[in-house]
């Protein structure tokens, strides 16, 4: 019989060195995997923090900035991925002529066309919309978003 407890992994506790949270009730705790050393060797880190800890202010201000980024940077996309496509779609057809191209134009506008079918896949769709707009233009500015 194995003891209560043996599969869990061991955690790593990191004290902060702005606040020395502790375990407790009303404190915050951040917790991670060490990608490199994984839920073994000690892979599992955590840091408490007291509520008013300004390490964990700043954390959490560069987080929540981060994601209001992350929101209008696929906003742009969504709204800009369209129009992009089209325009790689009318370029492909001026380029079918070429005979030295088309397999290069065709294996971009299936790829192109695989990333419209899911913009949720692997690719960020403002990493496409960035690439398309700079090897074919739009008419009109399209800042991106910082």
């Amino acid at each position: 019989m194995t003891e209560p407890g043996a599969d869990r992994p061991e955690i790593n506790r990191v004290d902060c060195s702005d606040c020395d949270g502790w375990p407790a009730e009303d404190n915050i705790r951040i917790s991670w995997v060490d990608t490199e050393k994984g839920l073994t060797e000690k892979g599992l880190i955590e840091i408490w923090h007291v509520p008013d800890c300004p390490t964990y202010l700043i954390e959490r201000i560069m987080l929540e900035d981060g994601a209001q980024r992350a929101e209008r940077r696929s906003a742009w996309a969504q709204a800009s991925f369209p129009a992009a496509h089209q325009r790689l779609q009318a370029a492909a057809a001026l380029a079918a002529s070429d005979t030295a191209a088309v397999p290069f134009v065709a294996a971009l506008t299936q790829l192109v066309q695989a990333q419209a079918a899911d913009t949720a896949a692997f690719v960020g769709l403002d990493k496409w919309v960035e690439i398309l707009d700079e090897y074919f233009p739009p008419k009109e500015p399209n800042p991106k978003p910082q």
